[in-house]
């Protein structure tokens, strides 16, 4: 378990590193083109609302499972702080526990969301050329997610085969 937790949290970093960072650099090179064209030549960017908008949803999602690690959320330190023994580790599984939770139920919800919409929303004749397709980015939340999901398991696991609590602040 522990060499796929290190496999696991490679992939996760690289994910964050290449594949976010390419998306920021991306989408601030788009916006410059936008603002370029807007001022010099008087012709914006086509879709670039659109284009930098949703590239959004892979930066967020992506990087919030590498976050998720390094426990780069807000705590409630007061809280946890003052908790010892088994009572913090009690608190802390049921707080894994629930977000897994939680998660599986974004990830149910946006599929079930999405079917529907795959047939109540049917093709229109006569709609623009210029379409920018969602299904990619939508498909990203749900991997975010489920990243963020095998990162609670592995958590999980963890804390009932050694006793012990995740750090606050994971190093490395």
């Amino acid at each position: 378990m522990e060499r796929f937790d290190e496999i696991f949290t490679k992939v996760s970093k690289a994910i964050t590193l290449y594949i976010v960072g390419a998306l920021l650099l991306a989408s601030v090179l788009y916006v410059s083109a936008n603002v370029v064209g807007r001022y010099l030549f008087d012709s914006p960017a086509l879709g670039m609302r659109s284009y930098v908008g949703i590239m959004l949803l892979p930066i967020t999602y992506l990087a919030l499972a590498y976050g998720w690690y390094k426990r780069g959320y807000i705590t409630v330190d007061i809280l946890q702080n003052r908790l010892k023994g088994k009572v913090l580790w009690g608190f802390q599984f049921a707080f894994l526990l629930v977000t897994l939770i939680f998660f599986a139920g974004l990830i149910g919800y946006g599929a079930a969301m999405e079917t529907i919409m795959s047939y109540t929303m049917k093709l229109q004749a006569g709609r623009p050329t210029y379409y920018t397709p969602e299904w990619p980015w939508r498909a990203v939340m749900a991997l975010g997610l489920f990243l963020m999901m095998i990162r609670n398991i592995l958590d999980l696991i963890k804390m009932l085969r050694t006793g012990e609590v995740i750090p606050l602040d994971r190093q490395g």
